[in-house]
């Protein structure tokens, strides 16, 4: 998982395809794309961003900045990647990051207010997945294990439900 930074230009404005843009020769040879899905345009460096967005204004569109999060290939996702992300032409996993949290789920010593702490061993990890699945957007293996990807507006919930069955949540993005 990594975060990119990105340009969204509206091209509402004229009607021209991202691939035919007037400025789309000048980008190419003015900044590194890491890759591009119609409107949006993915870099590596924030100043290869900075630079883009001058270009672009410079051709009279109007255009956005966000990070976007890329999963690893190996991404599972659910019916409720779309609505968060999208896959480009090249085959990559986006997620728009203002909108997402990402956490690994853990197990320890946890002290829910509802019930008695509950140690290692008796945390229930399959359980608290299972009831977390209908949140889920995408879910990935990295080295530090299992992580898991929902709508910013879960995360509490989240954190609630990992501790009713005795596992903790480290967010990674949140």
């Amino acid at each position: 998982m990594q975060l990119k930074p990105a340009l969204i230009v509206d091209f509402r404005q004229d009607g021209p395809a991202a691939d035919s843009a007037p400025f789309d020769p000048e980008l190419k040879e003015t900044v590194e794309l890491f890759d591009q899905d119609e409107e949006v345009f993915v870099f590596n460096r924030e100043e290869e961003l900075r630079q883009a967005k001058e270009l672009v204004s410079r051709h009279g569109y109007e255009a956005e900045t966000m990070n976007l999060v890329l999963l690893p290939p190996h991404a599972e996702r659910t019916g409720h990647f779309s609505d968060y992300g999208f896959e480009s032409g090249a085959g990559h996993l986006y997620l728009y990051e203002p909108g997402i949290a990402v956490f690994r789920l853990g197990t320890g010593a946890v002290q829910d207010t509802d019930s008695p702490m509950k140690t290692a061993s008796e945390a229930e990890p399959e359980l608290a997945q299972r009831q977390m699945d209908e949140y889920v957007i995408a879910r990935f293996h990295e080295a530090d294990g299992l992580h898991f990807v929902v709508d910013r507006q879960h995360d509490e919930l989240m954190d609630r439900t990992a501790r009713a069955y005795g596992c903790t949540v480290d967010f990674i993005i949140s």
